[in-house]
């Protein structure tokens, strides 16, 4: 009888325990969010050695124009997965097949923002309107946020790099020249920024594919981007004071073929790297084969330790 009691007691004492352990919070964890776009084409170059433009969406439609290699042509649209529509120079339309030619940004450069003045925030929807929200407090685990890509056109006004959101700085190259946008490295950027730009290109070399540029004017707009976010106490792509990542990338300046944002929260800097690699949405990004340029931007603060933004563009 003594023998079962003792047994009743020692099993009244472990559910006790065990329920304690359950309702005991767990520590806060990291977020990890990604976005993606695909810009307006507005020119195309050849190349194949030699492309049949022709009248219709069909390899056996009429040819109107034979365009040999590394010449570019005007886009007015895309068709489909597969067809371009162009103008050619004596003004008719044509069609050109994507897998024979690649998408160019006009003039082949990036419009540089204006630095040094302060930057207009984006138009806050006033109470009523019907706009996307955007939320003020996320729960504080794991969750992915995935947007099919976009076409947009145009680039905005553009808006400067606001001072208070550069951070602290590696120096130590004394040439402000010595490092340019053919890099991997920049030395604008702090030592955890370096570090994760490591990270994303250590990951894709060990998938075949090439490391990414380092790209200032990207990382400074990261920053301000994680900064917004702790400021104003929210996680998401959209954000209440510069609009949507590609909308705020025109509003400074930036021209791209396709961009792609990832943003995380959490306490160190391999831990994020670790976190997005593993979500199947961020790690599409991270190892994208179209990009060319990163900027990443982390910033102290937020119930997580960090916040992280990675910026991508194809040029």
């Amino acid at each position: 009888m003594k023998r079962i009691k003792s047994l009743l007691v020692l099993t009244l004492f472990t559910t006790v325990i065990l329920t304690s352990c359950a309702t005991n919070e767990e520590p806060v964890k990291g977020v990890e969010s990604s976005v993606n776009e695909t810009g307006d084409v507005k020119a195309v170059k050849i190349t194949a050695n030699n492309c049949n433009v022709t009248q219709g969406c069909d390899p056996t439609s009429k040819v109107l124009q034979t365009a040999n290699k590394d010449a570019n042509l005007n886009v007015i649209s895309k068709v489909n997965e597969d067809w371009f529509c162009v103008k050619l120079p004596n003004n008719q339309i044509g069609f050109v097949p994507q897998q024979q030619c690649t998408p160019i940004l006009p003039n082949n450069a990036i419009n540089k923002g204006n630095v040094g003045q302060t930057p207009v925030a984006s138009k806050v929807p006033t109470p009523g309107t019907t706009t996307e929200k955007t939320p003020r407090n996320q729960t504080p685990r794991g969750t992915n946020q995935m947007y099919s890509p976009q076409t947009r056109t145009g680039v905005n006004n553009r808006e400067a790099i606001p001072e208070d959101t550069r951070g602290n700085y590696d120096n130590t190259v004394a040439n402000d020249n010595a490092e340019d946008e053919n890099t991997t490295t920049n030395k604008n950027i702090s030592n955890e920024e370096q570090q994760l730009i490591n990270l994303i290109n250590e990951s894709r070399k060990q998938n075949g594919l090439k490391a990414l540029k380092a790209d200032n004017q990207l990382s400074e707009i990261a920053r301000i981007k994680s900064k917004d976010m702790i400021d104003n106490n929210y996680f998401s792509h959209n954000s209440p004071t510069y609009g949507n990542p590609f909308d705020m990338l025109k509003n400074f300046g930036i021209q791209y073929l396709s961009a792609a944002e990832n943003i995380a929260g959490n306490n160190s800097v391999q831990e994020a790297h670790e976190a997005l690699m593993n979500s199947p949405g961020h790690r599409k990004n991270i190892l994208n084969p179209e990009v060319t340029h990163v900027g990443v931007g982390i910033q102290k603060g937020s119930k997580y330790g960090y916040m992280f933004t990675e910026l991508f563009i194809k040029k």
